[in-house]
């Protein structure tokens, strides 16, 4: 069930951005290359605008529009970005036997693994299309040997589902298109769902909750490390609390409930897009 939840909240994010993305994308190029669009959002907003006589609204939207889609552009650079840097910093600082060694723990060996000269317990999954475990020398002085093999479990389930890459589509459309506060919502539950998966999926190869709790806590208790610029998900940063109610009551469903508010601003916005739409049409 919590699969379904998460697979309904990434396609729905997606799904509303991108066709409101691409509605944006298609409106300036109407502008600044002077071909006409049959069915465009945002030009029904300029036409209605134009009707009832308060054409300087246009501007505010021309304005919305190019912001959200430099925004959008600014933030996909910025990670490419910061990416590469930390890339070339983590060759630095590689412990080529100690990644040898966990890599032989992975159920697929291929899989990119990597183990750092840190001090700090530190286990992240980072990268987009190829992604790899990034774990720390203070990690493996912090943890046993069958609590870093959960943590290891935990870390492969994120970089098989690509989720540093889901996490960045589902957090830049929530920033882009914040007019529509749903799609906030829906990242912060993406991401609180994305991490008990992670730890269910440890238990099962485990066998046994008390490694990766006793893991959990343990990194809570030591981490230090500071949230850094580039997309990535992390052991012990997120979702603590209701990581720890599932470890202890796995069999509890997990329930989605609907922010009231924001559900129902994002319907209205929806509400007036889809009217404007008809306007044009009529």
């Amino acid at each position: 069930m919590k699969k379904n939840y998460a697979n309904a909240l990434f396609i729905t994010s997606t799904i509303i951005s991108s066709i409101l993305l691409m509605q944006m994308i298609c409106y300036l190029f109407s502008i600044f290359y002077g071909f006409a669009l049959s069915f465009n959002l945002f030009q029904a907003c300029q036409q209605l605008f134009q009707v009832i006589g308060v054409p300087f609204i246009e501007y505010v939207l021309l304005g919305l529009v190019c912001y959200s889609v430099l925004h959008a552009g600014l933030l996909i650079v910025q990670q490419a970005i910061q990416k590469r840097k930390m890339n070339k910093k983590l060759l630095h600082f590689v412990n080529v036997e100690r990644s040898l060694e966990l890599t032989k723990l992975m159920e697929n060996r291929q899989k990119s693994l990597l183990v750092i000269e840190h001090r700090e317990p530190l286990a992240i999954t980072m990268g987009f299309f190829k992604p790899k475990i990034i774990l720390s020398t203070g990690l493996g002085e912090l943890l046993s040997k069958d609590e870093m093999k959960a943590v290891l479990f935990h870390e492969a389930y994120h970089q098989k589902k690509f989720d540093p890459l889901k996490s960045f589509l589902i957090h830049l459309f929530a920033t882009v298109i914040w007019y529509i506060p749903l799609l906030k919502w829906i990242s912060q539950q993406y991401i609180i769902i994305q991490e008990v998966m992670a730890d269910d999926y440890a238990m099962k190869k485990s066998g046994n909750p008390i490694d990766i709790s006793n893991a959990l806590l343990k990194m809570i208790k030591n981490r230090q490390q500071k949230k850094q610029s580039f997309t990535y998900v992390s052991f012990a940063e997120s979702s603590v609390n209701y990581r720890i109610k599932y470890i202890l009551d796995p069999d509890k469903a997990y329930s989605i409930r609907l922010p009231f508010l924001s559900t129902i601003a994002s319907l209205n916005i929806f509400v007036i897009l889809s009217i404007l739409f008809i306007i044009t049409l009529i």
